[in-house]
Formats: C-alpha cells, structure tokens, sequence
C-alpha cells in the first residue's frame, strides 16, 4: 500500500484533524489499494510554451487568473460546470487554493502547467478551481471532508466529486510524477478514472456517505446529555488548557510549526486584567517579546509572517496576511494599555505603517496578502546574507550584528533577519542609551528597506475582502483610540466608506469581494459579523452616530438571513445556493469564527444602543454552543473572550472592568444558560499510539531552583515516531515544551539519537523512535515558593507513522505533581 494522504507538512497541510472529526474516518475512507492498483505509467511531458487562455481568464480573483493560462479546461464554480457533469456524467476535480499559498504555486507549476496532465484532466474529469477566500463556504465543506477522509488536509485541497457534487477521494499537493512511496497526480487521475468507470455505484454509494457524516457533525454540535452552564467554570477549562499547553521555553503554545496566538493573547490579557493573576501576563508578555525578536517578524518593513515552521520562531513561512497584521497589531496595542510598555505600542505601530506603505489601495481598502516567493523561491524578498549586509551599511555594520542575527535558511542562500536578546540588553553592553540604539536601528532599517524596494516584491493580492476589511478597520479605530492619532481614525473610516459605498447593494446586502471596479458573490455570514464590529469600534473612537446605525442595520439584515431559530447561533450561508451541507462553524481557524465575531458585536451593539435584544441574542448564540465549549476549548477561543466580555466587561481602551445595564441581572440571566453535552466518542484506545509519563527530582534536592524532568514515551508496535531533528524537511519532529503553575526556566531538553530505519516510502534511511524513549530535561523553577501541589505540565508534539501510513500530527498533555 501506498504511504499516501497522512503525511503532513507545514507548509501543505495546516490542517490537522480534530477529535470530532477523526471518529468519522472510517465511515467514509474509500480502500486505497484496488484506487490505486494498475496506475498510469507516466513518461514525462513537453512543456506548453504558449497555452490560450481558459475560462478563468474571465475570473477576477488573482488566484484564479494564475491559473487563466493552464492547458487544463478550468471552470469556475458554478452551474456551467456542473451542468455539464451531470449531462456527460463525468466526475469532477475540484482544486481549492489561495494566492499566497506555496504549495498551490508549486502545483500549479508543476502539475497544471503539463499539457500531458492536462489532457488527462480535460477527458475525463470536469476541472473546478476555486480561491478558498472568494468562497469560504466551500472551502469549508470540502475541507471537513478532506479532515473526514485523511485525518488532515491543507492547501491545495484537491477533491475529486460526484456529478452531485458528494466527495469520494481527497488529498492536498500531488506531484507530477510518482515518488518513492507517493503517487504522482497522473497515478491518480487514472486510478480515479478507472474507478469511476468501473465501480461507480460504489464509488457513489460511498461518496454519499461524506455529507451525512458531515450533517452528523453539525447536528452533534447540539446533540447532549448534560445541561452546562456558560459562566466563569467554562472560561477556566479554557484558561487551564493554555496553561498546560504553554510552552514556557520558547512562548506560544504547543510545538512547531508555531502560529502567533493572538486570541489567546487576549484571552489571556482579559483574565489578567479582572484578577491580576501574574501568571496570565507572564504567558502574554513572553510570548509577544519572542515574537517581536523572532524571525516571524519583518524586521526590515514591519509586519509579521504567517508561522513560524520551527519551535524557536526563527524561519518563517513568509506569507503576510491582512487579517494576522490586524490580530497582531491589536494585541500589541492592547497589551500596551495593560502593562504601559511603550515597546508594544511601537510593535504596534510598526505594523500599521507596513499596512499603510503596502496593503492599501487608492480608494482606502486593504489588500489582502502580500505572497511568500519570488520567482519560486520561498522568502527571497526577505532574506540576506553577511556579505550584503556589510554593503549594505558599511561602518554601521558591526552595530547590525550586535543587535540582529541571522538564521539561515533550511536550503538555499541567504537568511532570516532576528533579534536574540532585547534592544536594552543590547545597548547595555554597547554603552549607550536604548532610545539612541533604536534611533540607529531605524536608520538601519532604513537603508535595508531602500535596498529591498530595488527587489522584485513578491505578489500582492489585491482584492478586497469584506470581512477582512472589517477586521482591518477595527484595529485602526482602536489604534486611534488608544494612541489618539487622528491618522489611524481617518484611514478606518476611508475604509469603512469605501466597503459601504462599494460592497453594498441597492438592497442592503453586502458582497464578498471587489477588484478592479467589479464585486462578486454575495457576502457571507463572516463579511456581516467582521464589518459590524468594525463599524462599531470606529463608532467608539469618533462618536458619530453614523458608524452605529450603519452597524445596526447590517446586525439585523444578519440576523435575518443567518440565524438558526431552532438551536442559536448563525449559518455561514444563506439558503439560495444549494451546497451538500448548510454549515455553522463556531470554530476559530487561523482566524476568528463567525459565530464569535459576531457575539463580540452584538454585545458591542448592546452596550452603545442599550438594545437588550442583542445581548439576549448572544446569550442564545452562547447557549447553542456551550457544551462544545467545554468540551473543545481550544477551539473557541474568540468565543470565550466573548463570554468573558458578557460575564466581566472590560473597557479595551482603558482597560477597567466596569458594570451598567448590560450587567444587570446578570445571576439570573447566567441561570438560563443551559445546554447539553454533544455525545462525542473517543478514538480506540490505541489511537493514540504513544503512551508517556512524566517524573521530576524531588524539591528537597533543588540546587539553584534547578529540577530534572524525564519523559518515558512507549511506542505502540509496528509505529514509529520522527526522531529530533527530522530527517526530512515535511516530517514533524517528536518535541516537548513544559510548563508549571509557578515561573519556570526551560533550560535544556535533550533527545535522544534516533534508529535509523529503511521504509518502502523513502529512498533514504530515516531516523525515528521505537518501542522505549527517554526525554530529559532541566527546569529552573523562579517562584520563592512552592505551594503544595503544584504541577508540572508536559506537552509531546508527535507524529505517528507505520509502514504504510502516517497519521496526522498529534499531542499528548501530561501533568505531575512536584514532590
């Protein structure tokens, strides 16, 4: 069997699949053996020097213009390409991208520009593109049901569909040749083909199954057993979470590839704020000083990166995206208000002059990504070597290297621009003051920043999202609000003008994208929830009642088209297009979800139209979803804010909890809050493959505060996790992070050196873990006391592969009691 569709990269497949997904799997896996049996024997092609133009030439999503030129016949979405499906009784290929998505370049070069492919494609199949941001709603669906079938999923999303529109085989980037242990795509366009001429009504007969499993999902988000009250026990549970998964070596949570964690930042600040509990700042402050050190962060132009794909923040993933510059940047601001650190605020700032200089169009509104390559090679607008850098600055040059480093990159030339201890540690041993460092860091970034103009930029995505948009204005209105610069205000409110004029019908309904003069498809739930909440806050900077009747209106047209009557909370879509599944995610992604964005609005719209009506709506989108909540509450995080804003308001700009009408009642209201808990089964016991515990050194044997820790992880038989390092660059390496209900120091943690083993899927040995490991590592603990109790947390990052397969990429949370 082929080692196929598990294996998962950072880059490929961010997409992990969640416990309330993985129980379905095998329902819904089509076997892979007969799919896969008597491929094509592929030779190689003649590359197309001058293709004509397909159908997406008339697309205006840049995304889909990549792809005007491919040989391959691409529709669309829509009634034309489906239409025909149906009438010619042919499957469909379904591909599912977004411009600044490395691997979708990667297959768009290699894969969709072969003409040999192509024609294969074009005779058997009906070929779909989509850009994943023009269409969330399928994004969504199709990508439940990739998780549903592979356990991952990732960009591209490659789905092969019924006429009917019902999936029966999907995976994420396909070569354009075999390769040891993985098919090439022209393998499985024929193994595709064959089963559908050969066993299409088991083929159909099982693609049936992926809406109803999907359907499934959606009705357990309300199925229960118990009734959960929504009050501050359920914030805890997700409060304890991100303690035990915080990793208190490196900041963040959990292990690489490392996201910025803005929610839970703010989440964490909220928390700190009602209770002081140090230990909340602590974890927000470390992790937004690594950040800001951190090769994630332009050091050069400002902004940040979308991850990071090792523990340590150093190499990023170079796309930036407009929604991660508004989450950050707000987070930032907001910790500035609660600890007055003015470097937050300046981090901030940074950010929101990089939007400025790059992400606005003439008309006011924000682009939408700014791409990770140039000329196909990942972050080469970003980086520098040694040599450039002293042409660069010339005398200044020795400065640079005592207060930057740089990372090199995994393969290629050049390297990543980081900072490896703060600029007043930096100035403390030069000798001067901090403020006359950072006046030379400017004037340093500004040389770089002259040079880098003379670069080829990498691509901008310059359509304009509504939803993103409102995200966008909502952290300029509060920038201004707690800088009071009159600048942030104006460029929120040429925005906002510019989405209300533009984006806006005759009739009041909002779309989801313009460029180039024209709009298309109408908006979805998201567009309406994000855009209220930026008219909202741009209503609180400048007090024109203008913001809050515009962002009244839209809560009731929302309201209107997306609520579910019957069991709280709101639709993604309305009802006009007929998808497989009308969905209702609560989830946040890289992004808040919909639901919760639009409980953070509602709330807001209580507050300043004293309209009790919108808090009770938020109380019932919150009793819809609260035995989720506790149950998966990592995965509300936004959510949750939400809820602590209805509990305990927290005024953004000043940061005081404060009471008034939306208060009232409150223990009363609070009592109403009942739900139940969705029946949601654990994998088999031996899902998860490893089994560890942790132990400690005894306290009374602390030398300078100094502890050893030790991990003893069993492997099930006949699996194997990636050792650390990885011996490849898209294997996920076996890695812990710790911390405690006290400070602690992670001083060191030592791997042990891996087997080396041949598998049939690689052409070189690999290293892993079998059977025992030991994991050991030395922890300062920093409190003056140890108050009985008190616990360790240990969080295993792995990967689990077999022979065969390889699942997708897991944790395991353990916790000890110090003794």
């Amino acid at each position: 069997m082929f080692y196929i569709c598990f294996m998962t990269s950072p880059d490929f497949s961010a997409q992990s699949s969640p416990s309330w997904i993985r129980r379905w799997r095998y329902v819904i896996i089509l076997p892979l053996v007969w799919l896969l049996t008597g491929g094509l024997a592929w030779q190689g092609y003649a590359w197309w020097n001058e293709p004509q133009g397909n159908r997406l030439s008339d697309e205006i999503s840049p995304y889909l213009q990549l792809h005007a030129h491919n040989p391959v016949d691409w529709y669309p979405w829509g009634p034309e390409a489906i239409d025909r499906a149906r009438r010619e009784h042919k499957p469909i290929f379904l591909s599912i991208g977004y411009s600044t998505c490395y691997w979708c370049h990667v297959m768009e070069r290699k894969v969709f520009s072969n003409p040999d492919i192509a024609a294969v494609m074009n005779e058997h199949f009906i070929n779909i593109k989509v850009d994943r941001e023009e269409r969330p709603d399928l994004d969504e669906v199709y990508m439940t049901a990739t998780q549903l079938m592979t356990q991952g999923g990732g960009w591209p999303n490659s789905v092969f569909l019924t006429p009917d529109l019902e999936p029966f085989y999907a995976g994420t980037y396909f070569p354009p040749e075999d390769l040891p242990g993985r098919p090439g795509f022209p393998r499985i366009l024929d193994a595709m083909n064959t089963a559908w001429q050969d066993r299409r009504d088991y083929v159909t007969a099982h693609a049936g199954k992926v809406p109803q499993a999907i359907q499934a999902l959606q009705r357990d988000l309300f199925v229960s057993v118990d009734s959960i009250a929504v009050d501050g026990k359920i914030i805890d549970i997700s409060l304890e979470r991100l303690n035990t998964r915080y990793d208190a070596q490196n900041g963040g949570f959990g292990g690489a590839p490392k996201f910025p964690p803005a929610m839970r930042l703010e989440l964490l600040l909220f928390e700190y704020r009602r209770t002081g509990d140090e230990k909340h700042l602590a974890m927000v402050t470390h992790t937004l000083d690594v950040m800001m050190h951190s090769g994630v962060y332009d050091h050069i132009g400002g902004g940040f990166h979308r991850y990071a794909t090792d523990s340590k923040w150093r190499i990023p993933h170079f796309e930036k995206m407009l929604y991660n510059q508004a989450d950050l940047a707000r987070v930032y601001l907001l910790a500035y208000v609660m600890t007055q650190n003015n470097v937050y605020r300046l981090v901030a700032e940074d950010i929101l002059s990089y939007v400025v200089r790059e992400m606005i169009g003439e008309d006011g509104a924000f682009f939408s990504a700014m791409d990770s390559e140039t000329d196909a090679i990942e972050g080469q607008y970003y980086l520098w070597t040694e040599e450039e850098i002293h042409d660069v600055l010339e005398a200044k040059a020795d400065l640079f290297f005592r207060t930057f480093s740089l990372a090199p990159m995994p393969e290629g030339e050049g390297a990543v621009v980081y900072m490896s201890r703060s600029l007043d540690e930096t100035a403390s041993e030069v000798g001067i003051a901090t403020d006359k460092l950072r006046q030379d860091v400017q004037a340093m970034k500004a040389r770089f920043l002259t040079v880098r103009a003379k670069r080829k930029k990498p691509l901008v995505d310059t359509k304009v999202l509504t939803a993103w948009n409102g995200h966008m204005i909502d952290t300029f209105a509060y920038a201004a609000l707690v800088t009071g610069k009159t600048a942030y205000r104006d460029i929120a409110i040429r925005a906002a003008d510019f989405l209300l004029t533009h984006l806006r019908d005759s009739e009041g309904t909002l779309r989801r994208l313009y460029l180039d003069g024209q709009t298309k498809h109408d908006g979805f739930q998201e567009d309406y929830a994000y855009l209220i909440r930026g008219l909202t806050r741009l209503y609180r900077t400048t007090d024109d009642r203008r913001w809050l009747t515009e962002a009244r209106t839209l809560t009731d047209r929302m309201l209107d088209i997306f609520w579910d009557g019957d069991h709280g909370g709101f639709y993604f879509t309305d009802d006009q297009e007929k998808l497989i599944v009308r969905t209702k995610n609560p989830y946040d992604g890289a992004r808040p979800s919909g639901n919760a964005m639009a409980a953070h609005a509602l709330l807001e719209l209580s507050r300043y139209t004293e309209q009790p009506m919108y808090r009770e709506r938020a109380r019932q989108l919150f009793k819809g979803f609260a035995g989720q909540m506790k149950e998966n509450s990592g995965r509300f995080t936004f959510m949750m804010s939400a809820v602590h804003d209805y509990l305990y308001y927290q005024d953004l700009q000043t940061g005081r909890i404060q009471t008034g009408m939306q208060m009232a009642n409150l223990e009363s209201s609070m009592d109403l809050l009942r739900t139940q808990t969705p029946k949601i089964s654990a994998l088999n016991s031996g899902a998860k493959k490893i089994k560890a515990s942790l132990s400690t050194s005894p306290v009374s044997s602390l030398t300078d505060g100094v502890i050893d820790a030790t991990l003893a992880v069993h492997v099930d038989a006949d699996w194997h996790l990636n050792a650390n390092p990885a011996s490849m660059r898209d294997l996920i390496p076996t890695s812990v992070t710790f911390n405690s209900d006290v400070p602690i120091e992670v001083i060191s943690v030592t791997y042990p050196e891996g087997k080396e083993v041949r598998f049939a899927f690689a052409d070189q040995p690999l290293s892993v873990y079998e059977g025992e490991l030991v994991i050991r590592a030395r922890l300062r603990i920093k409190a003056k006391t140890i108050p009985d109790g008190t616990q360790i947390h240990a969080v295993i990052t792995y990967q689990a592969c077999s022979d065969e397969v390889c699942l997708a990429p897991d944790e395991l949370i353990m916790s000890g009691a110090l003794r």
